[in-house]
């Protein structure tokens, strides 16, 4: 049977019929392990053409299906494609049709306010930080609830504490943090010129960030209204 064949076609095959089942970031690993699971189940341990199912291979693979949804200059064709984010890969829509997606669901996203995306902002920035540092640079006072808001949404951790009087929290964002906007690692977050405004840079990455948090809520209610409906279905 085709399906039993290891070769580059077939893997790509099974890691986006994985990738879409999963419906979250899965680690590299992760998929090189299900892939071997499932082809030990169907051809035995001692089979020697699972040596083909190694990290080289299935990362020509993955290439090689996120291509299949770009055009030649690496830009999306697709209404998916296909991402490496820092928690692992996964499929997601493209932005531009957020709107869509948010005609799918009655219920509104939560909104986050405009404090507690230009702390977010500065974080992402300028981490590792203390609160009395990102205050510095907003200019105003950072409540303890926006602080609260982006620990329990686990954007943003404490890593430590400085050692000056008083011992302040250290924070620094989180790898779901990246991973809910897209992104592999902080580098590939929007550069700026030492020339910037501080202010500047602080508007433009909160307008990002707002976006993609909108983004990311839609298809929150949007899948757990499916779940819901799939539950009473059963």
């Amino acid at each position: 049977m085709e399906n039993n064949q290891i070769n580059i076609k077939n893997l790509k095959n099974i890691i986006e019929a994985i990738l879409f089942t999963y419906g979250k970031d899965i680690e590299l690993k992760e998929i090189i392990r299900i892939i071997k699971d499932g082809f030990v189940c169907i051809l035995g341990e001692e089979n020697p053409e699972l040596e083909f199912i190694n990290k080289q291979n299935i990362i020509k693979a993955i290439d090689e299906l996120m291509a299949d949804y770009q055009d030649s200059d690496g830009m999306a064709v697709k209404g998916v494609e296909l991402v490496h984010t820092a928690l692992g890969y996964r499929f997601q829509a493209q932005v531009k049709y957020k709107s869509f997606l948010q005609c799918l669901t009655i219920e509104k996203p939560p909104k986050y306010s405009k404090a507690v995306l230009e702390t977010l902002a500065i974080m992402a920035y300028r981490q590792p930080i203390t609160r009395a540092e990102i205050e510095s640079i907003r200019g105003v006072a950072v409540s303890s609830e926006v602080i609260r808001k982006l620990l329990d949404r686990e954007w943003v951790q404490v890593i430590g504490h400085k050692e000056v009087p008083g011992r302040p929290a250290v924070y620094a964002t989180t790898k779901l943090f990246l991973s809910d906007l897209g992104l592999e690692r902080l580098e590939d977050l929007p550069v700026f010129t030492k020339e910037d405004d501080e202010q500047d840079k602080v508007q433009e990455i909160t307008e990002v960030l707002a976006e993609n948090i909108i983004k990311l809520e839609s298809e929150s209610n949007i899948k757990s209204e499916s779940e819901s409906e799939s539950e009473e279905v059963v």
